[in-house]
């Protein structure tokens, strides 16, 4: 199976699992599991620069959200990807 294959294949299944989250901090709090359960790295400032103007990224499986915080990161994230896997342009 080649890396592009299997990307795709995990792409398509955290979609799938996000996609039934309605509240914007489950869908955060989704994807942020499954960054770190793919052994990725999650940075979060401490408050007083959390309060400073700033935006925040997610990278999963080969697309890039961004976003002024973190759960509008999140909704970018997964509205590329579905966009990615209906053969639109992705992340």
């Amino acid at each position: 199976m080649t890396t592009e294959k299997t990307m795709m294949e995990a792409r398509r299944a955290l979609v799938a699992q996000l996609v039934p989250l309605k509240e914007p901090e489950d869908l955060a709090d989704g994807l942020i599991g499954a960054l770190l359960e793919a052994g990725g790295d999650l940075r979060i400032p401490d408050r007083a620069a959390a309060l400073a103007r700033g935006v925040v990224e997610f990278q999963v499986h080969g697309i890039a959200g961004s976003g002024p915080d973190i759960a509008q990161a999140a909704a970018d994230w997964l509205a590329r990807a579905q966009r990615s896997l209906a053969g639109g342009v992705g992340g």
